[in-house]
């Protein structure tokens, strides 16, 4: 059977983000988010999935974060 790999790296000007991810893994996890909720949720989808998952990023991660929470409140705004 095929290995069930990836690692991708993306650089941006803002955040700097390194996953690797097996599918066919035994749950093990690093995760370095720099957000300890995301961190916590992304540990319990690799740990009841079986998936090794590596995940860092670094950088302006508040911004980001800010801008989807922006994006998810505007269609509230426009019912109101």
């Amino acid at each position: 059977m095929a290995e069930r790999t990836a690692t991708i790296k993306r650089d941006t000007l803002e955040t700097r983000i390194e996953v690797s991810l097996n599918l066919d893994g035994t749950g093990q996890w690093e995760l370095d988010t720099g957000i300890g909720f995301f961190d916590h949720m992304l540990s319990h989808i690799a740990a009841h999935g079986l998936i090794d998952l590596k995940l860092r990023a670094a950088g302006d991660l508040e911004d980001p974060v800010q801008v989807e929470a922006g994006v998810t409140e505007e269609p509230q705004r426009q019912r109101g």
